[in-house]
């Protein structure tokens, strides 16, 4: 008859490998890494898209960003991209009171990979290149970039996808096509601020991008915007409290976003707003980001279905096949404009004006006629 001292060391090995397991199972989910994973195959090997991004300034040494970073790295390992990270300021570059410095070692980053790529055979070059800013996190790791990209042999000429905001174009995420045209742009941003020194660039190497895009036409018909929330959300429906820019000061828990859109009397969704199942949450302009980030990046690493999975894909997938099909003709228009009146800078204020034209006809119709001269008004 074995003892009761041969009986409890089985169970005792059995218990610690099992207390074992659990603290690996939330380490690994503690650090946003899926113990499911099953990566993409890709019909012709790795992936032909990859991702970019520069940490010049004090973001880089933050352990929010590095776990922000983690993030991305579920998405790598689901998908097979390459991550190309640079952590030193690349250029010379002013320094500007109250503007983060390294900015300009975004297009010099990128220049320098889309070249290296276009100088290899055609077949074994990388086709895109998705830019994100530090300040990014990844919610849903289950959505590939190719999602998002427009169909090639409809849109052979559009290199370029951006968001765009209140503020105009927001390039903290974004892909661009390993092309010419692409090294054309970003040459011209490394040398706008030289070239165009009587200007203001609010937001130094995005403005001059914006610019570029808008008033010159070697780059005006090569891009386009795309929906927000597609590779872009924020975290807030309105960064306005009470007439107040909520980013200035570090994040509450109101507003902690549940991934919900807004109740009907506490206003519209606003285009930009983060929805549970998007794939990408960005903290452009928070200037307290570890708060704001923090709570971000743990929900993020929970893995939740909620938030993460591929029963989110088929409604995306079909919102971007529809907005492709129409924004071919979109496009076309847009470009006949371009030739039409010069610039594309052009074209909006055009486009401006027609829709205040409309706003004062709807006005003066909705206003009541008023009583003739000297006369009464009937009952």
């Amino acid at each position: 008859m074995l003892s009761k001292q041969a009986i409890s060391k089985p169970r005792i090995t059995r218990t610690l490998t099992l207390l074992v397991l659990v603290f690996l199972t939330w380490h690994v989910y503690r650090h946003g890494i899926s113990l499911s994973i099953t990566p993409t195959k890709h019909a012709h090997g790795q992936s032909k898209i990859a991702k970019v991004t520069v940490l010049a300034n004090s973001l880089s040494n933050s352990s929010y960003i590095s776990r922000a970073l983690r993030t991305h790295e579920v998405q790598n390992t689901i998908h097979d991209y390459r991550h190309f990270q640079c952590n030193t300021s690349l250029i010379q570059e002013a320094s500007i009171p109250g503007r983060p410095t390294g900015t300009w070692s975004k297009p010099a980053y990128l220049l320098d990979l889309i070249l290296s790529e276009l100088s290899k055979p055609v077949g074994s070059r990388l086709e895109w290149l998705f830019w994100f800013d530090a300040d990014t996190i990844i919610l849903n790791p289950h959505i590939s970039l190719e999602t998002f990209l427009p169909p090639a042999n409809l849109f052979p000429d559009i290199h370029l996808l951006l968001a765009e905001n209140w503020d105009g174009i927001n390039a903290g995420v974004f892909p661009i096509r390993v092309h010419p045209w692409s090294v054309t742009l970003l040459n011209a941003m490394l040398s706008y601020p030289l070239f165009r020194d009587d200007e203001h660039l609010e937001f130094q190497d995005q403005s001059a991008l914006s610019n570029l895009l808008h008033r010159f036409p070697g780059f005006q018909m090569n891009w386009t915007v795309v929906p927000h929330r597609w590779f872009n959300s924020f975290p807030v429906n309105s960064v306005f409290d009470n007439g107040s820019w909520i980013y200035a000061d570090p994040m509450d828990a109101k507003h902690f976003d549940n991934g919900e859109k807004p109740e009907p009397e506490k206003g519209d969704l606003s285009p930009w707003k983060v929805l549970k199942g998007d794939m990408v949450v960005h903290f452009a302009g928070t200037q307290e980001r570890e708060s704001w980030m923090v709570p971000w990046v743990k929900r993020a690493e929970m893995l939740s279905p909620e938030w993460s999975g591929p029963q989110h894909l088929a409604p995306l997938e079909a919102r971007v096949e529809q907005f492709w099909e129409e924004e071919r003709s979109s496009i076309e228009v847009r470009n006949r404009e371009i030739l039409e009146l010069g610039t594309l800078e052009r074209v909006k204020d055009r486009a401006k004006q027609k829709q205040l034209q409309t706003q004062e006809s709807v006005r003066d119709i909705d206003l009541p006629a008023a009583p003739s001269a000297g006369g009464e008004q009937e009952a």
